[in-house]
């Protein structure tokens, strides 16, 4: 994992100024199959940083049922955007707010 820090100036990642430039985009409306293709399509508009929510309500749709395949594989995205010169920033829960459905919290909390 690299270093970050912020001397007052700007981020630092492993003692190198970094200009983030990023996009939103959420990995789980993506179809997998297409996924490496529009990840390719940011990288190419100049663009090293995502910005995707963690959608606790998707991943864990029932108490204790887990899901982390297909659409949901999250590991899977940010090793993709991480081998095309991309980094993830994740927004986990609880709520993530919109788009999703109660901000993303399973509707089995209430």
């Amino acid at each position: 994992m690299p270093q970050i820090t912020y001397d007052g100036r700007s981020l630092m990642i492993n003692g190198r100024r970094t200009a983030l430039s990023g996009a939103g985009v959420e990995y789980v409306a993506m179809d997998p199959s297409l996924r490496e293709s529009i990840l390719r399509s940011f990288a190419s508009l100049g663009f090293n940083t995502l910005l995707a929510s963690c959608p606790w309500h998707l991943h864990e749709p029932v108490p204790d049922g887990f899901v982390f395949d297909g659409r949901l594989d999250v590991a899977g995205f940010c090793r993709e955007a991480d081998a095309l010169g991309l980094r993830t920033i994740l927004r986990i829960g609880p709520a993530v707010g919109a788009p999703f459905d109660g901000g993303g919290i399973p509707t089995w909390m209430s």
